[in-house]
């Protein structure tokens, strides 16, 4: 059964629509510089499927019309959509989903600096909030209601971090936090990509939707992760059925959306981002083992968190540079369509 975000997104709708804006330039630039998480300052603390159930279930022949971006009907009885307008409009989702690659970097780090009760990742956590920022200072238009979800993620963040620093929580108190904190950004996450929910149904929009779906579920998988690599052994034993669970889910969808992917996407496109559908051998050994157990206590003895950060990371920077791939050649297509 391929996993079905409507409901998640159904959750966070009242919080309303943001636009959002992120220049490819500046997405690039912070891409381009290294995020070093792990060095000794940082350990110091001195300092991731919501997405378009419509696109889903063309026939086989459906998809055939729409290997080279043919025109597919949102359903039976409507009207075709136009090619050209559907693919301009997924080529201008580059600075929203840029948005959502930043956000899930500090959901990352911030779970880690909340697990780790303030002692780890405080500098990155700090980092990647100024990142986001700009991201919301360059974007036009109104996201109130999304820039006041992501203050309360924080705010509880600091709030979580100053009390476990002064020794007033309990190790299930902390459990829970962190487990609230990946809440919080995972509620952020399905706010900000609840727009391609509203996509008309076409193959390249089906290929967007669903890649940016399997790249969230990679960033909450190393989100739950991080976090139970940093708690201490009582706070996870507190919250370890919850992580679990989540987990076992997200890893459900990863195996799903993968796999609509491979069958619904047209062969032009897949070629862009059929690589990102397969782990790299480090990641799948480590991914494996918790598929088949999912026993975080007993990861923790044999993989240490940089370790951890530094396998899954790579790996979702590089689905960030194929979905770049993918938006290039949806704009591509627009461009061709427009001056035919």
């Amino acid at each position: 059964h391929r996993p079905s975000t409507l409901t998640h997104m159904s959750l966070f709708a009242s919080l309303g629509a943001a636009t959002l804006e992120y220049s490819t330039r500046e997405r690039r630039a912070a891409l381009r510089r290294p995020l070093n998480l792990w060095d000794s300052h940082s350990l110091s603390g001195s300092s991731e499927g919501c997405l378009s159930p419509q696109h889903r279930g063309q026939s086989s022949s459906d998809r055939a019309s729409s290997e080279d971006g043919d025109e597919v009907p949102s359903s039976p009885g409507e009207p075709r959509s136009s090619v050209g307008d559907v693919l301009g409009l997924l080529a201008g989702l580059e600075p929203l989903l840029a948005l959502t690659h930043a956000l899930a970097l500090e959901r990352g780090t911030t779970t880690g600096w909340v697990a780790s009760c303030g002692t780890k990742l405080a500098q990155a956590a700090a980092t990647r909030r100024a990142v986001t920022d700009a991201a919301l200072a360059a974007a036009p238009g109104d996201h109130a209601n999304l820039a006041a979800l992501l203050s309360r993620c924080r705010t509880s963040a600091d709030r979580d971090v100053a009390a476990a620093s002064k020794g007033s929580t309990s190790a299930a108190e902390e459990g829970a936090a962190f487990v609230a904190t990946m809440g919080g950004y995972n509620a952020l996450a399905y706010q900000a990509l609840a727009v391609l929910s509203e996509l008309p149904a076409c193959a390249a929009a089906t290929a967007v939707s669903e890649f940016a779906a399997l790249k969230e579920t990679f960033a909450q998988i190393r989100g739950y992760v991080t976090g139970a690599l940093l708690l201490r052994d009582a706070a996870l034993a507190a919250v370890h059925g919850q992580v679990k669970g989540s987990l076992v889910i997200a890893f459900h969808r990863r195996r799903a959306y993968a796999r609509s992917i491979r069958h619904q996407t047209p062969r032009r496109l897949l070629r862009l981002i059929g690589a990102g559908l397969e782990l790299p051998p480090g990641l799948a050994q480590v991914v494996q083992r918790l598929e088949v157990e999912c026993d975080l206590v007993a990861l923790r003895a044999t993989l240490k968190p940089q370790q951890w950060w530094s396998l899954v990371t790579a790996h979702i920077d590089s689905l960030e540079t194929m979905q770049h791939l993918l938006l290039g050649a949806c704009a591509r297509t627009a461009q061709r369509r427009a001056a035919a």
